[in-house]
């Protein structure tokens, strides 16, 4: 998605998934992405991803190439390809108790590999689909230790300009790795290109709010929560939080 739908376009992202849960997800993103000469799109990103034992780094740089569908630089085709590597470490002396003699047979395991991905991206006027995946290539890790595994995705959003202030942005995410499905259905909506404020479900039980504004159509700030209504009863209290900042130049 390299420079699909804007020129510069960088941002952080922090993400606590289920927080208060000891060893609960948490995710840090960084990304930079620009548009050269109108056709070429490149992009990095970096994450650190820690979830239990399991703590994971990964750094991919991205390129895409755009194909105009006609003169008219809103109606185009591109199609990319991710190449990067990853670090995954389980850290079995983490979860002893304290004071607690480690057992020599749980190693902390390391496994470095490389990370390949690849996407398309159709965009007309104000809709917009895109498909892709990660790791495509997936196998064991370098050594064996950690199992990798390919996972598929997909979109589709749209602009709707309900008059000249106000924007409404539909959007449809599917994700899976061949074994669990994962479906989401949000709606922003923007008023005068700054203040946004959204609402999403998902097939897992999961409600979405959102929040965001824009700084003289530059600067981003963004807070979204999720809210899980699953049997355990108690994700109202400890709900996910994720917070963007970001700039982005169309």
């Amino acid at each position: 998605m390299s420079g699909v739908e804007y020129k510069h376009q960088a941002s952080v992202t922090y993400r606590d998934q289920w927080g208060g849960f000891t060893g609960n997800p948490r995710t840090f993103l960084a990304n930079y992405n620009t548009l050269l000469k109108g056709k070429h799109g490149l992009g990095v990103n970096l994450v650190a991803d820690e979830i239990g034992l399991t703590k994971t780094k990964l750094a991919v740089i991205n390129y895409n190439y755009r194909i105009l569908l006609n003169e008219e630089k809103a109606h185009f085709f591109t199609v990319g390809l991710g190449v990067g590597f990853g670090n995954t470490v389980v850290d079995y002396s983490s979860f002893l108790p304290i004071g607690l003699p480690f057992d020599p047979s749980l190693l902390n395991l390391t496994t470095n590999y490389l990370k390949i991905n690849a996407g398309a991206a159709y965009h007309w006027k104000n809709l917009l689909v895109g498909v892709g995946s990660t790791q495509i290539n997936g196998r064991a890790g370098s050594n064996g230790n950690y199992l990798l595994a390919a996972h598929f995705f997909g979109m589709v959003s749209y602009n709707w300009n309900v008059g000249s202030n106000f924007t409404i942005t539909p959007r449809f995410y599917y994700r899976t790795d061949l074994n669990v499905q994962t479906t989401e259905v949000n709606a922003l909506f923007t008023y005068m290109k700054k203040y946004s404020l959204g609402i999403g479900v998902g097939n897992r039980n999961v409600i979405q709010f959102i929040a965001q504004y824009d700084v003289k159509e530059k600067f981003r700030i963004g807070y979204s929560m999720e809210i899980v209504n699953s049997k355990l009863n108690n994700s109202f209290f400890k709900p996910t939080h994720e917070f963007v900042l970001g700039y982005v130049l169309k």
